[in-house]
């Protein structure tokens, strides 16, 4: 004799969707609007940015809050080649100073007009007298540093990055601190 086992139910009611429409707790919610009617909203337009300024004129200074009222604290990363991440710790090591305290002397300390000079593009001639493309300063690969910096002070970073026409961030950094280090030595 054998026994057949029992029928078992079938389980895909349970896992069914409870309303076939998904929208219905929805419905209702917003007014009905007719086809046609126009919407409130103006449409959005695409502006351009303003043209640069030609002349040799500074960049307009960011308006920033005070200092003292600033006091919500963000990172500013920054991939810094490990010589330069070395002479950093090495410099913050007695705990006096932080990275960010090292990188804002390093800032005051540094000519920044000298430093534009530096990001900006030089022409080459090859070997042959055939122009090259003009290159441009960059960051190289690193470790990444987080510089633990007010909200004001990295809004005033990236406006240096802005100002002198850096490639990014990382590349700013690290040259203010090659340049601030090479003086101190």
């Amino acid at each position: 004799m054998t026994a057949t086992p029992p029928r078992r139910e079938s389980l895909a009611r349970a896992f069914a969707p409870t309303t076939p429409d998904r929208a219905a707790s929805l419905r209702g919610l917003l007014p009905a609007r007719e086809h046609g009617q126009a919407s409130e909203r103006p449409a959005r337009t695409r502006t351009s940015p303003p043209p640069a300024p030609l002349d040799d004129a500074p960049a307009p200074a960011v308006e920033t809050p005070d200092a003292a009222e600033d006091s919500t604290i963000v990172n500013l990363p920054a991939y810094l080649p490990p010589e330069l991440l070395y002479w950093l710790r090495a410099t913050t090591r007695s705990g006096e100073m932080t990275y960010a305290d090292v990188l804002f002397d390093a800032f005051e300390n540094v000519d920044l007009p000298a430093l534009a000079n530096a990001f900006a593009p030089r022409a080459r001639t090859g070997a042959g007298g055939v122009p090259r493309r003009p290159t441009q300063l960059r960051g190289e690969g690193g470790v990444q540093r987080q510089f633990r910096v007010t909200t004001t002070q990295r809004a005033w970073v990236d406006a240096k990055v802005t100002e002198l026409g850096a490639p990014s961030r990382s590349a700013l950094c690290t040259a203010v601190l090659e340049r601030y280090r090479d003086a101190a030595q």
